[in-house]
């Protein structure tokens, strides 16, 4: 999912694991797992 988004560009992965990792703490997950990728990138294309 995060490739996918991304196209493999290192900055938009970045922004985007940045958002995942902030949403995986706010919901107090382990793991990162594609719903929370999914977030992130809504979160980003409402940026």
């Amino acid at each position: 999912a995060a490739h996918s988004y991304t196209q493999g560009n290192p900055r938009l992965i970045d922004n985007l694991m940045t958002d995942a990792f902030a949403i995986g703490s706010q919901r107090k997950c382990k793991v990162i797992d594609a719903d929370i990728i999914r977030d992130a990138v809504e979160n980003q294309a409402l940026d």
